[in-house]
């Protein structure tokens, strides 16, 4: 369902939000925003937040007469870097104006030079899709993820992780499901071996360790000085060849990550003497082996009851005198 509504009264939370994407067809344009934070209460309109209490939609302008850029008129609009930091917006009947400071996301978060774009179209309205998350980098911004962005269209109604995203034609799909990866349209082409990921010899999984972003952490085990994480990577693109782990249902590796004699766990840079479950689900984000002794995990803890929301994030680094995979069918 898409609702219409008035966003002139919402223009002040856009400072300090963010440009996604702009597309043009035509005599048309699309221009993909999220809101700062807001507090439900400020909201006069029935629309749907984001998990972060944001807005997020697109702004549309049809039959464009005349778009400038810092003053000069061009005839194609697009997207000059990754995203865009958002200093101001004005809508006005038939104007907008939009003040952006652009940044490169990828390999490194790099501010770039600042625009003022200025549209006049004959129509302009406010699309608000019944979706948390319409339009969002799913990947880490890690050198090792350059070349490998996606988007996700989130399923906020979801009532657990089977059905946690929609594919391209509306079917509700489980988290890490190939089907809930959506390509941009327009990305940039990183050479995979410009920004090669290392694997650790003694560790034959850290060659995969790309593919359980998406995944799943299922269970924490700590015993003394001994930890398990029961992981479970995304479902594997047809393209990797997997040549010494084994798969379990739905094309997905299983097993458990174990580290014996452990030397030090941190979580968000802090000492910790325990490490444990702190909801029923959490999303792993990345995993980043540093030598094979040592490796970093990024998760995301979540909830679905009622329906799907983040608790929290949570960066994870452990340390022990070995590491090593137990495969699980």
């Amino acid at each position: 369902m898409t609702t219409l509504m008035n966003i002139q009264k919402y223009e002040a939370y856009f400072h300090d939000g963010i440009l996604v994407d702009i597309e043009q067809n035509r005599e048309n344009v699309t221009i993909s925003l999220i809101s700062m934070q807001m507090n439900p209460e400020d909201l006069v309109d029935n629309i749907t937040l984001s998990y972060d209490r944001t807005i997020r939609g697109k702004l549309h302008l049809d039959k464009v007469e005349n778009i400038k850029i810092d003053g000069k008129v061009c005839t194609d609009l697009k997207m000059l870097f990754d995203n865009g930091d958002i200093f101001s917006l004005e809508i006005e009947e038939h104007k907008v104006i939009l003040d952006v400071i652009w940044q490169t996301l990828r390999p490194k978060r790099k501010i770039e030079e600042d625009s003022r774009i200025e549209i006049m179209a004959e129509e302009i309205y406010w699309e608000n899709p019944n979706m948390v998350d319409p339009f969002w980098f799913k990947e880490p911004s890690l050198p090792e993820f350059a070349s490998r962005p996606h988007f996700h269209h989130l399923n906020p109604e979801a009532k657990d992780k089977n059905e946690k995203y929609f594919d391209r034609n509306g079917n509700k799909v489980a988290q890490g499901s190939i089907a809930s990866c959506l390509i941009p349209s327009k990305l940039k082409n990183v050479p995979p071996e410009a920004l090669p990921h290392e694997s650790i010899p003694e560790i034959p999984i850290s060659e995969y360790a790309l593919e359980f972003h998406d995944g799943e952490l299922l269970d924490i085990e700590q015993n003394q000085d001994h930890i398990a994480l029961t992981i479970l990577s995304a479902e594997i693109k047809p393209e990797i060849i997997i040549k010494d782990a084994s798969l379990v249902k739905n094309g997905r590796m299983k097993g458990k990550l174990h580290f014996d004699r452990v030397l030090f766990v941190t979580k968000n840079r802090k000492v910790m003497e325990e490490l444990k479950m702190e909801a029923d689900l959490a999303e792993i984000s990345y995993i980043k082996f540093f030598s094979n002794n040592q490796l970093e995990i990024s998760i995301k803890w979540e909830s679905y009851f009622p329906t799907y929301h983040r608790l929290k994030s949570d960066l994870i680094e452990i340390g022990a005198q070995k590491i090593y995979w137990e495969p699980l069918i």
